[in-house]
């Protein structure tokens, strides 16, 4: 996959020498894990391999003030892993990572589904299901949306549909939304007053494909009192879902003291 972007990044032109490459890693990754990247890296025909922070990267690409000597927060919600970063001054202050995601919310449907309707799903079905009902934080009033869902029976083997409603979605997936608010008010715990203090007016960024469930901007203040000042302030929480500012790059916006200069 490396070796593929690498060839279409170049397209025609004919490569004298490999290229760079920047690779994003999570904060809580492995020596080890770090190392396989490099070598993956390296074989697709990177000349040298550069690692950056998740948060980082999504700090830049949200176009965010990493440089300026102000906090800036981003929460990445990706399919594997959580990433939660306080950026200042061109480097991470604080930063959390938790092994979930995306990923963990289609297992977490799936088992739903099977324990509850004794039906067996794929997990293309249950990542549709999220897309469609999910959600952070359940409305107590309305009409609550509903779609039908197909799979196996597993009392019979034979094919069979249930009608699933948001309410069941929200509680099969509200372990994981839990775990996802955990690590952010963990974050704001560790970070240091003065900069706990310019989050007053920034407010929290966040990215990935998850942030865009429907009210995951009101989700932390069930558990962190802090993160309900920021809607009643001037400040609010954005969802870029994953979406990076045009014609920039993390080697032309990051501060050299970002990046690893362990390189292969």
């Amino acid at each position: 996959m490396i070796k593929h972007f690498i060839t279409q990044a170049h397209g025609d032109q004919p490569m004298l020498r490999g290229p760079d490459v920047v690779l994003c890693v999570p904060s809580g990754a492995t020596g080890v894990e770090r190392r396989a990247l490099r070598d993956a890296a390296s074989n697709a025909g990177a000349k040298r391999v550069w690692f950056i922070d998740e948060a980082l990267a999504a700090a830049i690409g949200a176009d965010l003030p990493v440089t300026h000597p102000m906090g800036s927060m981003i929460v990445d919600i990706g399919g594997g892993t959580t990433e939660v970063g306080v950026i200042s001054l061109g480097g991470i202050n604080m930063s959390t990572s938790a092994r979930v995601g995306g990923d963990n919310m289609d297992e977490a449907i799936v088992a739903h589904v099977r324990r509850t309707h004794n039906m067996l799903i794929g997990e293309a079905t249950a990542e549709r299901i999220k897309i469609k009902l999910g959600t952070a934080k359940m409305e107590a009033k309305g009409k609550l949306p509903q779609t039908t869902v197909k799979g196996r029976d597993l009392a019979n083997g034979v094919p069979a549909q249930i009608t699933l409603s948001q309410d069941e979605v929200a509680m099969a997936i509200a372990e994981c939304v839990g775990q996802i608010v955990q690590v952010v008010r963990t974050t704001l715990e560790r970070t240091p007053p003065e900069i706990a203090a310019d989050l007053i007016g920034t407010g929290i960024i966040m990215t990935g494909g998850v942030s865009l469930l429907p009210q995951n901007r009101y989700c932390p203040d069930r558990s962190h009192r802090f993160a309900g000042e920021y809607r009643r302030g001037s400040a609010e929480l954005r969802s870029f879902g994953g979406r990076t500012s045009p014609g920039r790059s993390c080697l032309q916006a990051a501060p050299a003291t970002s990046l690893d200069s362990r390189s292969v």
